[in-house]
């Protein structure tokens, strides 16, 4: 509940883990709330349920499959808030 980024990586087998869906609705009222940032990353080519499209189909999403995996850093860099980012340069030195 104190996190500050909520970052979802989809497959059609984690869409169907009730876990999964339980995070998503909490992560994406907090998303709706301005508590946090949430990213939500396909790693494989796919369809959101109609209830997942709802949730959170307006929210952009990395879809890993079309980038590199530096192109795929490059852009989660990009969509992390500043406060995250810092805390990751921290923590690798």
């Amino acid at each position: 509940m104190k996190c500050t980024t909520f970052l979802a990586f989809l497959s059609p087998i984690s869409m169907k883990r009730e876990n999964m869906l339980d995070e998503i609705a909490l992560g994406e009222k907090r998303y709706k709330n301005q508590e946090m940032t949430f990213v939500p990353v396909h790693i494989e080519l796919l369809a959101l349920t109609p209830e997942l499209e709802l949730a959170i189909g307006r929210i952009n999403a990395i879809v890993l499959p079309k980038y590199s995996e530096e192109e795929f850093l490059l852009k989660l860099l990009g969509d992390l808030p500043d406060s995250v980012k810092a805390k990751m340069t921290a923590i690798s030195k």
